[in-house]
Parts: C-alpha cells; structure tokens; sequence
C-alpha cells in the first residue's frame, strides 16, 4: 500500500464512527444479561413478556400475547414487529429480556450510523462524530441503549425515512424512494408516536432544497408514499388493535379513545404544574443535564452559522414538536424522550464544534477541542445526581422482586393467579414467569368473569390495605396462607 493511500484511510472519517460503535457496543454487552427490573421496568417486562409467549408458542403478529388478563389475553398495543424478531433471537437459545436487548442494542447502533450519514451530510463529519460520541456515552445512552424497548428501533426506521427520501428528493433514485416509504411504515407501525418528530424534520428538510429540478413533484411524492401511506397504516392498525380490545371487558380502558387524555394530555394536565415539573426534569436534568447545560448549549446550537438554517431549526423544531404533541406521555415515561435524543445530541455537537472552530484556526486544533469539550459534557453529565444515577443503573443488574420469587415459591408454572394492588404492571408476573388476572378496581370491567374463577389457584395482593374478598365474586372468597400477601382462592362451602 502506497504511503499516500495510508494518508487517506487516516484521514477517512468513517474510521471515528466505527471505533464509537465497537466501544459502546463493548461497554454494552455485560449489559445484555442484565433482568428487567430496573426503572420503568413495567415498559420493558411488557414487551418481554410477548417476547417469551411468542418464543414459547409461536409468532403471530397480529396477535399480542400479554397474559396479565388472563392466559388467553391478546392485547394489541403497537404491532409487535420489534417483539417477534426478538423472540427470533430468543429461539437461538438466549433469554427472553437478553434476546429483547439485543434487538435494543442493535437498534440503538443502526440509529447512530444513521445520524451519522444524516448530520455529516448536512454538516460536516466532526459535528456527526460529535454527534455519535454523545448519544453512545451521554448517561440518557448508557441507560436506554441496550433496553428491551421499541424505542430505538423505530427511531432506526425514522432515520431511515428521513435519510432516503431526503436523498431521493435531491437525487431522484428510485431506490432510495423505496427504501424512505418502507422505512416509514414500518416506524410507523413500530412506534407511531416516534415518526411524528421525525416527519416534522423531513418537512424541514425539504425546506431546505435548493438547485433541484422538480423538487415540488418528487417532494409530493416521498411524502405520499412515506408518511402518507405510514398515517394510513397506522390507523389501520389501531382500528384492529382497538377491536381486539374492546372485544375483552378487561382491556377496554386500553384503546386509543379512552386513551387520548393520557397520550395527549387534556386541559387539567396542560396546565398542571406537576406536569411541568415532570417536563422539566426529563428535559432538563436526564436529557439536558447536568443543570440544564445541555439543553443551553443544543439552544446554542441551533443559533449556530453551521449548514442550512432549515435543518439546525428544524432540529429544535422538531425535538419541541414530539412533547407538545405527547404532552403527557413527555411527562410522565423518560424513555419516549429517545425519539428526540438524537435531535438534541447533533444541536448540542452543533454547539461544539462551532466553540471549537472559533477558539482554534487549525483543523487538528479544531478537533482536539471538540474532543476535549465532548468528553467533559459527557463527564459532567455523568458526574451529576441524576446522571450518576443513570450510570449506576447501566452498570448493574437489579434483582428479581422478592414477591416474583415468593409466588414462584408457591405456585406451579400451570397455575394462574389473581393480582390486587399492582394495577397492571406485569413486573411481577414476569419476574415469576406466571401468567394471571390484574385486577386494577373493583368496577365490574376490571374483574375477571365469575366463571372463570376456578381456573385461578392463588391470589397476590402488593398492597395490604386492600380487602381480598372484595375482589371475588359470591361464593368464593380468599384465605390467608403463611405469606402474608400470598392467599388461597377458594370456594365457600354451602
């Protein structure tokens, strides 16, 4: 190899992209073997959960085992494509929760090669590195990176829209249409709430075309065939998925109509101030921290004469448009903030990398400093209380629940249990690998048929104020067992 070709390969920029990705794949892998039963662990056992039950049974897609009302329960929420593919891997022989990260894993990486190939062709290679190094180390990462969540794989998808229709309004190619429309759909049936940020970004995008010939007719057509078919499916989806649903008294409450207050947030949340309290630490403290400096410096970065105005606000644009929507949803789960993560780790690399050029005139001074001051926001993030706290949870494996192995102490594999006090998280059950009926109230919806109560062997309670009894229907009634919220089902004598 000639000593010129050398200097190229050192010089390629893809180089940094790829020693990001092998060392916070490598910081990752201890973290595959990890249990579930960490922060929000009741996302991550749900999804689980339809993992094992397909793993177990067999992947029907268009239905959602999730037997915490009942062992027969399909509860359709998304369609379960991320949840069929794990239980894929899971039939390599690996765990249900390991085959669910896996996927997480690989679907976290995807996202940052693919803001990588976005922000470097929008910007320039040292912003997308910049880019890349936040999202693998920032805390916000090292938590959900390798989560068993859909969440970044439909982010993968979003980015993949994005980065092909974008390419084919500019270029024209056939493929890249296809591959923008499909990418789109399938986000959109993965996490639709994910494609909305990211639709406003493509918009901006296409704001910023310039020297195209016939921009408006390719534009019309990328979103005709991406985000329009998407809506349409999604709402297919929905309108089948709220039919199962509402086709099971137990899991009415779940449809997307008496779910629009929570997802969208009605008036009393919007102008609750417990919920801007909610917003501000998500975005200012586990996003943005430590102290709210990073959300400063993506503002900053949006401010900066770097590329296209169009793309750096439509960055912030669309990072602002997925809570404003979502407002509750923003509120109250941590992990729907990674649908705009990566938004806000290319506005803060924005931020950085124009400091860099302006403190130094050199392009290694330049990107010494990038480096430098990359590695201290990550630190800092790190070294914060909440941040810290994000670490710690990366680094260590929770243990079952004491009353997962307590019922799995009790009962058979066969047997199914009621559940009070617990609402519906299927932590518990999960953790015990037992299947059962949560009973959230005593309103006749949320109780299991009369009928089907001698099927049920145990009753579970996780709230000892709670009265077992009046959760069963006349005639039976639940005796105490030595454990003091583990009782009996049985039936009263005449």
């Amino acid at each position: 190899m000639s000593a010129s070709a050398t200097d190229h390969d050192r010089r390629d920029p893809r180089w940094p992209l790829l020693l990001l990705i092998t060392l916070g794949s490598a910081v990752r892998v201890p973290q595959l073997s990890h249990s579930l039963f960490e922060p929000h662990a009741f996302r991550q056992t749900q999804t689980a959960f339809v993992i094992r039950e397909y793993a177990r049974h067999g992947v029907d897609l268009l239905t959602t085992p999730l037997p915490v009302f009942g062992a027969g329960a399909d509860v359709p929420m998304e369609m379960p494509i991320f949840q069929g593919t794990a239980a894929l891997i899971a039939g390599l022989g690996v765990s249900a929760e390991t085959a669910g990260r896996i996927l997480g894993l690989v679907g976290f990486q995807v996202t940052c090669v693919l803001l990588w190939v976005l922000v470097r062709r929008w910007f320039d290679a040292g912003t997308a590195t910049v880019s890349v190094a936040l999202m693998q180390f920032l805390p916000f990462g090292l938590a959900w990176g390798a989560s068993s969540l859909i969440d970044f794989s439909s982010v993968a998808f979003a980015l993949g829209m994005l980065v092909c229709l974008d390419s084919y309004v500019r270029t024209g190619r056939a493929g890249q249409l296809l591959l923008g429309a499909g990418s789109a759909w399938i986000c959109a049936l993965v996490k639709v709430t994910t494609a909305l940020p990211w639709c406003v970004l493509l918009l901006f995008a296409f704001a910023s075309v310039r020297d195209v010939r016939r921009p408006l007719a390719r534009m019309g057509t990328a979103l005709a065939l991406g985000p329009g078919i998407a809506v349409i499916a999604a709402a297919l989806w929905t309108r089948f998925a709220d039919d199962v649903k509402r086709g099971q008294p137990a899991t009415h409450f779940l449809t997307s109509g008496e779910l629009a207050a929570w997802n969208f947030g009605d008036l009393a949340r919007r102008t609750s101030e417990y919920s801007y309290s909610g917003l501000g630490f998500h975005a200012f403290l586990e996003v943005g921290g430590p102290l709210g400096v990073g959300v400063v410096v993506a503002a900053v970065g949006a401010l900066a004469g770097l590329g296209s105005r169009w793309h750096r606000w439509g960055l912030l644009a669309s990072a602002a448009s997925a809570p404003t929507v979502f407002f509750n949803l923003y509120v109250v789960h941590s992990y729907y903030w990674i649908a705009v993560f990566p938004m806000f780790c290319t506005l803060v690399a924005l931020s950085i990398v124009k400091a860099a050029g302006r403190l130094s005139s050199s392009a290694s001074g330049r990107a010494r400093l990038a480096a430098l001051t990359t590695g201290l926001m990550i630190v800092a993030a790190g070294a914060a209380p909440i941040g810290s706290f994000e670490v710690f949870q990366f680094l260590r494996s929770p243990s079952t629940p004491e009353l997962s192995v307590r019922l799995a102490a009790i009962t058979r594999p066969d047997e199914q249990v009621l559940v009070i006090g617990c609402d519906w998280d299927p932590t518990l059950l999960y953790g015990a690998d037992r299947s059962g009926f949560m009973i959230r109230n005593t309103t006749p919806a949320a109780l299991p048929p009369p009928g089907s109560i001698p099927g049920y062997s145990h009753l579970v309670s996780c709230d000892d104020t709670l009265h077992p009894d009046d959760y069963l229907p006349e005639g039976w009634r639940a005796a105490p067992t030595s454990d003091p919220a583990l009782y009996t089902v049985e039936r009263i004598a005449p």
